[in-house]
């Protein structure tokens, strides 16, 4: 049997940090076909989940009023 050849293909572009993507790489396609690293990917979800997604939540002085 003989042995096969390894192949470098180019799966596209970061939509992070826009370096090339390929094959040998870890990387993830979303549906639209965007490719982003999963490094890129995590750092980008453990930006969003660190700020605070309502304006409410970003006000540290609550206090409460008794009727």
């Amino acid at each position: 049997m003989a042995k096969k050849k390894f192949r470098l293909q180019h799966v596209g572009f970061c939509k992070s940090c826009a370096v090339e993507i390929i094959n040998t790489d870890s990387f993830v396609i979303y549906a639209d076909r965007n490719c982003q690293h999963v490094s890129c990917m995590e750092k980008e979800y453990n930006d969003g989940v660190s700020k605070p997604q309502h304006p409410s939540l970003e006000s540290k002085d609550q206090t409460r009023v008794s009727i």
